[in-house]
């Protein structure tokens, strides 16, 4: 197995995240489910009062 590191987020990985939120999405057979944007996950993770 290789070596997993955690961190936390960074502006700069928001698209990496939506892609994993809509690759689960499709795994549950709920793509249409997803409604976040690079937008508004970027608003939410590091906008004002996050």
């Amino acid at each position: 197995m290789p070596d997993v590191t955690i961190r936390r987020v960074e502006p700069g990985d928001v698209e990496a995240v939506l892609a994993l939120i809509v690759a689960l999405a499709v795994y549950e057979r709920e793509p249409d489910a997803v409604r976040a944007t690079v937008a508004s996950l970027r608003e939410t993770l590091f906008g004002e009062g996050a």
